[in-house]
């Protein structure tokens, strides 16, 4: 038996993992930083410290760094790869496509995120950084049984979990104030320090806090549940501070640590709402499809009081080695919290870049773990003059286009005098 009641139902639950079509600027990804795999923590330099090292802004760049736009942004799945994706798109779907897409699937379900950024007229001189960037968030996560219930209907299963299933997102833009200091000096060897203080301003969040459903099927009629509870709100207010050591040694070797939001958080108080959708199901049949009782709805909306949600913690120690045209980096990563935008499983990376002539770097990278499997990155730029301008590409989760299950894109241009 099919009900296209229940798969309204089902795909209203997958609907809250659209909350937001944009994302998230954590790091404020640079197109370096990118084409290194993102493994930058301890060769951060300039500008571009602020996000990796807050104590590499003494890596003397130029006397003046003015980084005049950049943008990055990323979009990846658990599940499918891009040739997948394209193939299934659209096509009228067999039962050897059903069984093949539920089983590319993992048990905790199919997981969504995307992720940019952008920053403007940021810049840097001597030992502080001033910052400017606006960053968004947006994660999803629908159980299998319910993408199971959306490919077959209710023929083949005996109960439904939708449990599991949830979104979270969010905008915020954000003023940054960064400073360095040394702190020791050993034997060949120099210790720095820093930390960047940032004002966020909140733009838009809309978070479940509540998920659950469950349908039933017997061999005469359907009964379930599903409730969802989700909270929003349009303006926010709240601040973040992110800390980082640097130790240099004598033949180009560099040791690097950072803590990025140890502290991060936005208090919403502008039109925070909490609104609940709930169903009920009770003894649906062929003989009942029509009776309005059958299947019970509510939406409801609500004013409630402020509330506080954490930006992503994030925790690095890299190493690096620079030659006189060559540059070798690795890092290892951990996220410290579950919100949208970090993972709490550990990352890896190692990148290269090379000097072809003085004005155009050659960069690559690959990266495994946080929860995206394999990534390779490269990319290059053109450095002429006081103008820079900088590309770098990456695939999420494989190692060619076709295979992926993501992809990432970054680019960025400014000046240094």
């Amino acid at each position: 038996m099919t009900c296209t009641k229940i798969l309204t139902l089902a795909a209203s639950l997958t609907a809250c993992l659209t909350i937001a079509d944009t994302a998230h600027a954590q790091g404020q990804q640079s197109a370096r930083s990118l084409a290194l795999g993102g493994s930058l923590v301890a060769n951060a330099r300039g500008v571009e410290a602020v996000a990796w090292n807050p104590a590499g802004v003494l890596r003397r760049t130029s006397g003046l760094e003015l980084d005049l736009v950049g943008l990055s942004t990323r979009v990846e799945n658990n599940s499918f790869s891009l040739r997948e994706y394209n193939r299934f798109t659209g096509a009228h779907l067999n039962e050897a496509d059903k069984q093949y897409i539920l089983n590319r699937i993992p048990s905790q379900g199919l997981s969504l995120e995307s992720q940019a950024t952008a920053h403007v007229a940021s810049f840097w001189v001597s030992t502080f950084a001033i910052t400017f960037s606006s960053e968004a968030a947006a994660k999803g996560n629908l159980s299998r049984d319910a993408i199971e219930l959306l490919l077959y209907g209710n023929s083949t299963l005996d109960a439904v979990n939708l449990s599991g299933t949830g979104g979270e997102s969010y905008v915020v833009a954000s003023a940054g104030f960064t400073m360095a200091r040394p702190i020791a000096t050993l034997a060949g060897s120099s210790v720095s320090a820093g930390i960047t203080l940032r004002y966020v301003k909140g733009l838009f969040v809309e978070q479940i806090t509540e998920l659950y459903g469950q349908i039933t099927t017997s061999n005469t009629s359907i009964n379930g549940n599903a409730r969802l509870v989700a909270q929003t709100a349009n303006a926010g207010r709240g601040m973040a501070v992110d800390l980082g050591v640097l130790l240099e040694k004598d033949g180009g070797w560099s040791f690097g640590a950072s803590l990025t939001n140890a502290l991060g958080y936005v208090n919403w108080s502008g039109n925070p709402e909490e609104y609940v959708v709930s169903f009920s199901i009770d003894s649906l049949s062929i003989l009942t499809l029509e009776n309005d009782d059958v299947i019970q709805s509510q939406d409801t909306t609500y004013s409630i009081g402020s509330f506080t949600t954490h930006l992503p913690s994030v925790l690095r120690m890299g190493v690096s080695k620079q030659g006189n045209r060559f540059l070798w980096t690795a890092q290892w990563e951990q996220g410290l919290n579950r919100v949208a935008g970090t993972s709490t499983s550990p990352r890896l990376s190692t990148g290269a870049e090379l000097w072809l002539a003085s004005a155009v770097p050659v960069r690559a990278g690959v990266s495994v773990g946080g929860g995206r499997g394999l990534g390779l990155s490269m990319g290059s730029g053109i450095h002429a003059g006081p103008l820079y301008l900088d590309m770098g590409a990456g695939l999420v989760g494989g190692l060619a286009p076709g295979s992926a299950k993501g992809w990432e894109l970054a680019f960025n241009t400014g000046l240094r005098f």
